[in-house]
């Protein structure tokens, strides 16, 4: 910041940077959805951004980079929206499991594509010790969000089981997108109130 506070004025190089960088991760991203990790090519994103193959390397190392990338924009999204005042409150402003589930519920519909990636991503994280830490910094980062979001909403637990909390509730959300995406009849808001309630002990409506 200048002497006045005020964040420096962003120069056109700068700019055209951070708009090549940006139109590159939203390519990725619809991409990925669409034809999945392994069927996506890095010329098939740089071809839907409008550039070169050489642009991609000149922001990211490579396809896993830009996929770790993309998956803690997405991620930080997603907390972010889920850590504003909570969709499902009592009249007193405490949370309902219901309102939650729901709100979680209507989050994994909506991004059903990118959960199914990244569960393909994280088998294939698994097998290579390198990748393997990388996506797991990643994922460590949003149970540390989740933890925070059970302390500020008063989960009454301690400091491991809340960590334990966090990790099971993650879990129990990349399962059920894997469940729905094999039977779409699955009742995804009800399992996810349930399982508030089980991890959480937040009163159901």
């Amino acid at each position: 910041m200048d002497a006045n506070g005020r964040q420096p004025r962003e120069n056109s190089r700068d700019r055209r940077r951070r708009e090549t960088r940006e139109s590159l991760l939203n390519a990725a991203y619809d991409l990925f959805c669409t034809l999945g990790y392994a069927g996506t090519s890095l010329d098939e994103v740089a071809d839907r951004a409008g550039f070169t193959k050489g642009a991609i390397y000149a922001h990211f190392d490579g396809k896993e980079g830009l996929f770790l990338t993309l998956i803690e924009r997405t991620t930080t999204s997603l907390v972010s929206q889920w850590m504003e005042p909570d969709p499902g409150r009592t009249a007193d402003g405490q949370p309902e499991a219901d309102g939650i589930g729901e709100w979680l519920s209507q989050a994994m519909h909506e991004r059903r594509d990118w959960f199914l990636v990244t569960a393909e991503f994280a088998l294939l994280a698994a097998r290579k010790p390198a990748l393997a830490a990388r996506q797991l910094a990643a994922v460590d980062r949003v149970c540390d969000d989740i933890a925070s979001w059970l302390t500020r909403i008063g989960v009454d637990a301690t400091t491991t089981e809340i960590s334990s909390m966090s990790r099971l509730l993650l879990a129990m959300m990349n399962g059920l997108v894997l469940h729905t995406a094999l039977d779409e009849t699955i009742d995804t808001a009800a399992d996810l109130r349930l399982g508030m309630k089980l991890f959480t002990g937040i009163p159901r409506t």
